[in-house]
């Protein structure tokens, strides 16, 4: 008889704050050390429960580090209307070296300070997509409003859903911080959603802000720019590899032969080919893995991925969510997953088989070369068409307004003056 061990220590949280480690083994739960998780005391919240609410004050925070992001489109949106917000931007020491891309009529504050605590405490509406919320202890205002979106297409699982700890501090901020709104890019996010956040908030279907910049015909200049800030000539052709994490936190799996890929590519497509590396962000650490040289340049320095995949003709990606956001340019997508018997195995693992998306699938080098060299242009955008309808995937290029319209429902432009006469403060 086969039994199979799996330890797998995990949080359970209890109404009182409190949380228990458990012990799952052969499928039974064992509870074990009860521990108390409180970051901070209750108290340590008081001093912002009464300040008050500036009504022109949005706060923005990224799952990125630099300006990018769903809520970078979100703000551009504010920003073309001239809507009369004030931008407060909270961002982790890792958007340092994106300093320069940001706007300079957004304040930006860094995470876990004091101006931070008081821009969450005294904002009108946040709009968050990476669940750093506000910590046991502190009541959100009736009138204060925070939603929530996710930042990609949700391949892999997330959360709860997985057996990472990360799913424990975030039941933790849903808890005893919920959104009042959580904004999705289809039918299939909105199930995953409500099961994470417990069914808590308002389940609206928006789609992702940073789809409009794939779809929207002024790209050109987008193009050039990020060709230049690279240092790739403007009229090579720019093939993109771009794996996501694995919970070894490394780029092992990432590393191969990448010039062959280049060869495909220009024997099915002709030009010159170079190839950019881009590194998910909970790795970037681990990017001096990747060997750049000849035709082979590394993109962490573009802030904003959207823009990146503005820029380059066709992607090479595993299991990331950033394969639908390509799917919506046209281009040729390829998936090349050497360790997907394993990755279904491990943290975080897949919701749904991976063939069953539109790009081919090749799990050693050599399938994926021969999928280069035989890309059916017509098959793929079939088959892309069928994938976003059959996800119910909301991209028409207005989802950026969709949200910025609720967010003058929330704030309404009658309530306050000017920028200039609620200047951020304490």
């Amino acid at each position: 008889m086969y039994f199979r061990f799996i330890p797998r220590r995990l949080f359970s949280l209890d109404n009182d704050g409190r949380f228990h480690w458990r012990l799952y083994l052969l499928g039974i739960c064992f509870r074990l050390k009860r521990r108390v998780p409180l970051p901070a005391p209750p108290n340590k919240w008081a001093k912002y429960k009464n300040l008050p609410i500036h009504s022109n004050r949005i706060v923005l925070r990224s799952v990125q580090d630099g300006y990018a992001g769903n809520v970078k489109y979100v703000a551009e949106e504010i920003m073309r209307r001239g809507l009369p917000y004030e931008l407060v931007w909270i961002m982790t020491r890792h958007g340092l070296p994106f300093l320069s891309s940001f706007p300079p009529n957004i304040k930006l504050v860094m995470e876990n300070t004091e101006d931070a605590y008081i821009a969450e405490a005294t904002a009108k509406v946040s709009v968050d997509e990476c669940m750093r919320a506000m910590f046991r202890g502190y009541v959100r205002p009736k009138d204060q409003y925070r939603m929530f979106i996710w930042h990609g297409h949700i391949n892999k699982k997330v959360c709860s859903h997985t057996q990472s700890y990360g799913g424990f501090y975030q039941s933790l901020w849903w808890t005893y911080d919920p959104p009042n709104y959580v904004l999705c890019e289809s039918r299939w996010e909105e199930r995953i959603m409500k099961s994470i956040c417990r069914n808590r908030g308002k389940y609206t279907i928006t789609g992702y802000p940073r789809y409009d910049a794939l779809i929207s015909p002024e790209q050109e200049n987008i193009r050039k720019r990020i060709r230049d800030q690279l240092g790739i000539p403007q009229q090579k052709k720019v093939l993109l590899y771009a794996p996501t994490w694995r919970s070894s936190f490394d780029l092992n799996s990432s590393i191969w032969d990448y010039t062959e890929a280049l060869h495909a590519c220009a024997e099915r497509f002709g030009g010159d080919w170079v190839l950019t590396l881009r590194a998910h962000n909970l790795v970037y650490g681990a990017r001096h893995q990747f060997k750049t040289g000849q035709s082979i340049y590394e993109a962490s320095s573009v802030a904003d991925t959207q823009e990146l995949l503005i820029a380059v003709d066709a992607l090479i990606s595993d299991y990331s969510g950033i394969l639908t956001d390509f799917y919506l340019t046209g281009k040729p997508t390829w998936i090349f997953a050497p360790d997907l018997k394993e990755y279904n195995d491990s943290i975080p693992g897949l919701y749904f088989p991976i063939h069953v998306h539109p790009a081919s699938v090749a799990e050693d080098i050599t399938s994926l070369i021969y999928n280069i060299r035989n890309f059916d242009e017509s098959s793929f955008h079939s088959k892309v068409n069928k994938y976003l309808k059959d996800w119910g995937i909301l991209a028409d290029g207005h989802s950026s307004k969709r949200v910025v319209d609720m967010i003058a429902e929330l704030a309404p432009l009658s309530s306050f003056g000017t920028v200039a006469e609620t200047r951020f403060n304490n």
